[in-house]
């Protein structure tokens, strides 16, 4: 079968059960498959697929019609120009997210050395990310999961930023850092709450991993402690930064005022719903 006639087919394959993107994902997918660019594939679209290519891209393309991300299925996703290996043992890193990144180096335009950590990092996409742009810049990646850990000391080393950063092992509730010892702390925690299970995606509830998307209270119990182990590693006047869902802004700038911050705001994404918030240890 050639190219061209493979991606035809994969498009229809898609299209008929409710994928979005249908032929970029075809696309993708291939070039995945025969280690090529979509480029390649346009140039050469009359190139006859080797049987054992083709029996592995209709494996993938059905593991796509089911449902699975295409991010799990190429086992890459961009984040902030930035290529990242993901896994189900991380979150799909997300557009709205690289608004986190942004508040980070608008707030602090300057290279000065800073420390600063990344609680529950996943595949380390926001850490590395900031540590990318800012030359002296050192960051403490903290997850609970050993095995997102192991993905973001793979993403740290094939991005060749492994020495600016430091992986550890640990939980929101006691980060194993020395008391106001960071100038800011970022963190994009579980905050769905349990009783909204029924509103997350079909494909985001079945591949991704739970303990990343879900937290008690109300979708608030990860934001609280974030806060609070904040307020005990940032030294006065350092920054806090956490994206949350776009119905708890008003609940977060309350727990940040309950915990003696200051200068709170919270910023909207591109499509004007509430994103991240941000205020100063006082």
């Amino acid at each position: 079968m050639q190219r061209s006639e493979a991606i035809l087919k994969a498009t229809h394959i898609l299209y008929n059960s409710g994928q979005d993107s249908c032929k970029l994902s075809a696309e993708l997918i291939l070039a995945y498959v025969l280690g090529c660019t979509r480029l390649d594939l346009l140039m050469y679209d009359k190139v006859e697929i080797a049987s054992e290519d083709l029996e592995a891209y209709q494996k993938l393309i059905e593991s796509r019609s089911q449902g699975e991300p295409l991010a799990y299925i190429l086992g890459e996703r961009e984040f902030y120009g930035l290529p990242f290996k993901v896994t189900q043992d991380t979150l799909i890193p997300r557009p709205e997210t690289e608004l986190l990144v942004d508040l980070v180096l608008a707030l602090f335009p300057d290279d000065l050395p800073l420390f600063f950590a990344d609680l529950g990092t996943g595949s380390g996409n926001i850490g590395l990310s900031l540590v990318n742009f800012r030359q002296n810049w050192r960051g403490f990646l903290l997850d609970k999961s050993l095995a997102a850990l192991k993905v973001a000391q793979e993403n740290a080393i094939n991005l060749n930023l492994a020495w600016k950063v430091t992986l550890i092992l640990a939980t929101f509730l006691d980060p194993p850092m020395k008391s106001a010892s960071l100038d800011f702390i970022v963190a994009n925690p579980p905050y769905i709450a349990l009783a909204e299970k029924d509103t997350v995606m079909p494909d985001v509830l079945s591949y991704e991993p739970k303990r990343a998307l879900f937290s008690p209270n109300q979708g608030l119990y990860h934001l609280t402690a974030c806060v609070k182990a904040s307020q005990r590693l940032l030294h006065p006047g350092g920054y806090l930064l956490v994206e949350h869902g776009a119905s708890q802004g008003d609940q977060v700038r309350e727990i940040f005022k309950r915990h003696n911050f200051s200068h709170i705001k919270t910023e909207s994404d591109l499509a004007g719903r509430d994103r991240v918030t941000w205020g100063a240890k006082s």
